[in-house]
Protein backbone atom coordinates (compact mmCIF):
# COMPACT_ATOMS: atom_id res chain seq x y z
CA UNK A 1 0.00 0.00 0.00
CA UNK A 2 1.24 3.45 -0.80
CA UNK A 3 2.31 5.38 2.52
CA UNK A 4 2.10 9.22 2.51
CA UNK A 5 3.33 11.10 5.08
CA UNK A 6 0.67 14.26 5.95
CA UNK A 7 1.43 16.45 9.11
CA UNK A 8 -0.07 20.26 9.50
CA UNK A 9 2.83 22.55 10.25
CA UNK A 10 1.99 26.20 11.19
CA UNK A 11 5.14 27.80 9.46
CA UNK A 12 4.74 31.67 9.82
CA UNK A 13 1.58 33.85 10.84
CA UNK A 14 1.79 36.69 7.60
CA UNK A 15 1.27 40.38 9.20
CA UNK A 16 2.82 42.01 6.04
CA UNK A 17 0.51 42.70 3.12
CA UNK A 18 1.72 40.36 0.29
CA UNK A 19 1.36 37.29 2.20
CA UNK A 20 5.29 36.97 1.39
CA UNK A 21 6.78 37.81 5.13
CA UNK A 22 9.10 40.39 5.94
CA UNK A 23 12.09 38.72 4.59
CA UNK A 24 14.86 40.62 2.34
CA UNK A 25 16.75 40.08 -0.82
CA UNK A 26 19.64 39.58 0.45
CA UNK A 27 17.98 36.45 2.37
CA UNK A 28 17.65 35.50 -1.41
CA UNK A 29 21.05 35.47 -2.78
CA UNK A 30 20.68 32.05 -4.24
CA UNK A 31 18.36 33.41 -6.51
CA UNK A 32 19.44 33.59 -9.88
CA UNK A 33 17.70 36.87 -11.89
CA UNK A 34 17.61 37.65 -15.37
CA UNK A 35 15.22 40.44 -16.69
CA UNK A 36 14.13 41.35 -20.63
CA UNK A 37 12.43 43.60 -21.90
CA UNK A 38 9.07 42.09 -20.69
CA UNK A 39 9.89 42.39 -16.93
CA UNK A 40 10.45 38.28 -16.69
CA UNK A 41 12.38 37.19 -13.66
CA UNK A 42 14.39 33.70 -14.04
CA UNK A 43 14.09 31.91 -10.79
CA UNK A 44 15.80 28.35 -9.50
CA UNK A 45 13.63 25.76 -10.35
CA UNK A 46 12.67 23.02 -7.90
CA UNK A 47 13.50 19.52 -9.42
CA UNK A 48 10.40 17.77 -8.91
CA UNK A 49 10.95 14.61 -11.63
CA UNK A 50 11.18 12.65 -8.75
CA UNK A 51 7.81 13.30 -7.17
CA UNK A 52 5.52 10.43 -6.24
CA UNK A 53 2.76 9.83 -4.26
CA UNK A 54 5.04 8.17 -1.75
CA UNK A 55 7.95 10.87 -0.92
CA UNK A 56 5.67 14.15 -0.15
CA UNK A 57 5.03 15.59 2.76
CA UNK A 58 1.95 17.52 2.54
CA UNK A 59 2.38 20.92 5.27
CA UNK A 60 -1.19 22.90 5.42
CA UNK A 61 -0.19 26.49 5.46
CA UNK A 62 -2.59 29.06 7.69
CA UNK A 63 -1.63 32.52 6.97
CA UNK A 64 -3.49 35.57 8.37
CA UNK A 65 -3.53 38.79 6.85
CA UNK A 66 -2.82 42.37 8.00
CA UNK A 67 -6.30 43.45 6.32
CA UNK A 68 -8.82 41.92 4.18
CA UNK A 69 -9.67 41.47 0.63
CA UNK A 70 -13.28 41.02 0.84
CA UNK A 71 -14.63 43.99 -1.75
CA UNK A 72 -13.25 45.61 -4.72
CA UNK A 73 -12.13 48.56 -2.86
CA UNK A 74 -9.71 46.70 -0.64
CA UNK A 75 -8.63 44.54 -3.65
CA UNK A 76 -8.02 47.78 -5.46
CA UNK A 77 -6.42 49.69 -2.92
CA UNK A 78 -4.19 47.36 -1.60
CA UNK A 79 -2.87 46.64 -5.16
CA UNK A 80 -0.19 48.07 -6.70
CA UNK A 81 -1.14 46.26 -10.06
CA UNK A 82 -4.58 44.77 -11.06
CA UNK A 83 -4.10 42.54 -14.62
CA UNK A 84 -6.20 40.69 -16.78
CA UNK A 85 -4.14 37.98 -18.82
CA UNK A 86 -3.28 34.20 -18.96
CA UNK A 87 -0.27 31.78 -17.34
CA UNK A 88 2.34 31.51 -19.96
CA UNK A 89 4.56 29.40 -17.90
CA UNK A 90 4.05 28.08 -14.22
CA UNK A 91 7.02 26.11 -11.59
CA UNK A 92 8.02 26.17 -8.28
CA UNK A 93 11.04 27.67 -6.78
CA UNK A 94 12.19 27.95 -2.80
CA UNK A 95 13.21 30.80 -1.34
CA UNK A 96 14.49 30.72 2.23
CA UNK A 97 13.23 27.02 2.50
CA UNK A 98 9.74 28.28 1.84
CA UNK A 99 7.85 26.78 -1.50
CA UNK A 100 6.82 29.79 -3.90
CA UNK A 101 4.55 29.33 -7.36
CA UNK A 102 5.52 31.28 -10.05
CA UNK A 103 3.73 32.10 -12.75
CA UNK A 104 4.83 34.01 -15.95
CA UNK A 105 2.00 36.11 -16.41
CA UNK A 106 0.91 37.52 -20.14
CA UNK A 107 -1.03 40.93 -19.42
CA UNK A 108 -3.93 41.44 -21.71
CA UNK A 109 -5.40 44.12 -19.66
CA UNK A 110 -4.46 46.41 -17.38
CA UNK A 111 -6.86 47.83 -14.50
CA UNK A 112 -4.18 49.61 -11.86
CA UNK A 113 -0.66 50.24 -11.85
CA UNK A 114 2.09 50.49 -14.67
CA UNK A 115 2.55 47.40 -16.87
CA UNK A 116 2.00 47.67 -20.75
CA UNK A 117 -0.60 45.20 -22.43
CA UNK A 118 0.56 41.94 -24.65
CA UNK A 119 3.91 42.03 -21.89
CA UNK A 120 5.16 39.44 -19.42
CA UNK A 121 5.40 39.48 -15.86
CA UNK A 122 6.48 37.37 -13.27
CA UNK A 123 4.79 36.82 -9.91
CA UNK A 124 4.63 34.98 -7.04
CA UNK A 125 2.58 33.03 -4.21
CA UNK A 126 2.71 30.64 -1.76
CA UNK A 127 2.86 26.89 -1.56
CA UNK A 128 4.30 24.83 -3.59
CA UNK A 129 7.21 21.98 -3.48
CA UNK A 130 10.59 22.05 -1.89
CA UNK A 131 13.07 19.49 -1.04
CA UNK A 132 13.70 18.28 2.42
CA UNK A 133 16.92 19.20 2.38
CA UNK A 134 16.59 22.74 1.37
CA UNK A 135 13.86 22.75 4.19
CA UNK A 136 15.67 21.38 6.74
CA UNK A 137 19.02 23.91 5.47
CA UNK A 138 17.00 26.65 6.01
CA UNK A 139 15.08 26.23 9.01
CA UNK A 140 17.51 23.94 10.88
CA UNK A 141 14.64 21.58 11.97
CA UNK A 142 16.04 17.84 10.90
CA UNK A 143 14.95 16.77 14.60
CA UNK A 144 10.98 16.79 12.83
CA UNK A 145 12.28 14.52 9.95
CA UNK A 146 13.90 11.94 12.47
CA UNK A 147 12.93 8.80 11.06
CA UNK A 148 14.13 10.01 7.03
CA UNK A 149 17.76 9.37 6.84
CA UNK A 150 19.99 12.27 5.15
CA UNK A 151 20.45 9.70 2.09
CA UNK A 152 16.75 10.50 1.28
CA UNK A 153 16.28 14.85 1.89
CA UNK A 154 16.78 15.42 -1.76
CA UNK A 155 14.58 13.34 -3.06
CA UNK A 156 11.32 14.05 -0.16
CA UNK A 157 9.71 16.85 -0.91
CA UNK A 158 7.53 18.85 1.21
CA UNK A 159 3.93 20.57 -0.12
CA UNK A 160 3.00 23.42 1.37
CA UNK A 161 -0.49 24.40 0.06
CA UNK A 162 -3.21 26.81 0.16
CA UNK A 163 -5.16 26.76 -2.73
CA UNK A 164 -8.10 24.37 -2.76
CA UNK A 165 -8.13 23.99 -6.20
CA UNK A 166 -4.40 23.19 -6.61
CA UNK A 167 -1.96 25.44 -8.61
CA UNK A 168 -1.95 27.60 -11.31
CA UNK A 169 -1.49 25.92 -15.22
CA UNK A 170 -0.48 27.06 -18.58
CA UNK A 171 -2.94 28.36 -20.51
CA UNK A 172 -5.38 29.34 -17.58
CA UNK A 173 -6.80 33.03 -17.74
CA UNK A 174 -6.83 35.17 -14.20
CA UNK A 175 -7.63 38.74 -12.97
CA UNK A 176 -4.39 39.06 -10.39
CA UNK A 177 -4.43 41.92 -8.02
CA UNK A 178 -0.58 41.87 -7.14
CA UNK A 179 2.02 44.07 -4.51
CA UNK A 180 5.33 45.26 -5.70
CA UNK A 181 7.37 42.87 -4.31
CA UNK A 182 10.88 44.14 -5.39
CA UNK A 183 12.56 44.40 -1.83
CA UNK A 184 11.67 40.65 -1.44
CA UNK A 185 12.80 39.62 -5.05
CA UNK A 186 13.91 42.51 -7.61
CA UNK A 187 11.36 42.87 -9.45
CA UNK A 188 8.83 40.36 -9.01
CA UNK A 189 5.03 40.74 -8.02
CA UNK A 190 3.15 38.94 -5.26
CA UNK A 191 -0.52 37.61 -5.39
CA UNK A 192 -2.44 39.92 -2.79
CA UNK A 193 -3.19 37.71 0.76
CA UNK A 194 -2.28 35.04 -1.78
CA UNK A 195 -5.49 33.75 -2.92
CA UNK A 196 -7.69 36.80 -1.68
CA UNK A 197 -5.97 38.07 -4.90
CA UNK A 198 -6.70 35.63 -7.67
CA UNK A 199 -9.38 35.08 -9.70
CA UNK A 200 -9.58 32.44 -11.95
CA UNK A 201 -11.64 32.44 -15.33
CA UNK A 202 -14.12 29.43 -15.32
CA UNK A 203 -17.27 29.12 -17.69
CA UNK A 204 -17.57 32.76 -18.84
CA UNK A 205 -16.99 34.40 -15.28
CA UNK A 206 -14.23 34.97 -12.82
CA UNK A 207 -13.45 33.12 -9.10
CA UNK A 208 -11.98 33.45 -6.29
CA UNK A 209 -10.11 30.03 -4.93
CA UNK A 210 -10.55 30.26 -0.81
CA UNK A 211 -9.37 27.52 1.06
CA UNK A 212 -12.79 27.03 2.70
CA UNK A 213 -16.27 27.00 1.20
CA UNK A 214 -17.50 29.15 4.51
CA UNK A 215 -14.25 31.26 4.31
CA UNK A 216 -15.75 35.16 4.56
CA UNK A 217 -19.23 33.52 6.70
CA UNK A 218 -22.70 33.79 5.14
CA UNK A 219 -23.45 37.33 6.29
CA UNK A 220 -25.11 39.08 3.33
CA UNK A 221 -23.70 42.90 2.57
CA UNK A 222 -24.99 45.53 1.38
CA UNK A 223 -22.26 46.65 -0.60
CA UNK A 224 -22.70 45.32 -3.75
CA UNK A 225 -18.64 45.10 -4.17
CA UNK A 226 -18.30 42.98 -1.85
CA UNK A 227 -17.36 39.20 -2.20
CA UNK A 228 -19.45 36.73 -0.63
CA UNK A 229 -17.02 33.66 -0.35
CA UNK A 230 -16.73 32.42 -3.97
CA UNK A 231 -18.76 34.95 -5.77
CA UNK A 232 -18.22 34.61 -9.37
CA UNK A 233 -18.17 37.91 -11.53
CA UNK A 234 -18.25 39.17 -15.66
CA UNK A 235 -14.92 41.21 -16.22
CA UNK A 236 -16.74 43.83 -17.64
CA UNK A 237 -18.34 44.52 -13.79
CA UNK A 238 -15.46 44.15 -12.13
CA UNK A 239 -13.63 46.54 -14.56
CA UNK A 240 -16.58 48.82 -14.08
CA UNK A 241 -15.97 48.89 -10.58
CA UNK A 242 -12.21 49.14 -10.91
CA UNK A 243 -12.71 52.78 -12.85
CA UNK A 244 -14.92 53.67 -10.40
CA UNK A 245 -12.74 53.63 -7.36
CA UNK A 246 -10.36 55.29 -9.42
CA UNK A 247 -11.98 58.45 -11.03
CA UNK A 248 -13.84 59.02 -7.30
CA UNK A 249 -9.46 58.80 -5.66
Amino acid sequence: MKKRLYFVICMFVLLVLTGCGEQTAEKSETITEKMNQDKVVQLDKVDISHLTDDNVIRVESQPSFAYSGQTVDDVYSHSDLIVQGKVSDTYFTTIDGMAYTVMEFEVEDVLKGNAEKNSTITTLTLGGYTTLREHIEANDDAFRFADISEDKWDTTYLESYTLKDGYPKKGEKYVLALVDDSTFVKGVYSTLNIYEGMFKYDNGQYRRTLPEQNYYGNKKKADKTYFQNDTAFQYKWFKEKCNEIKTKK
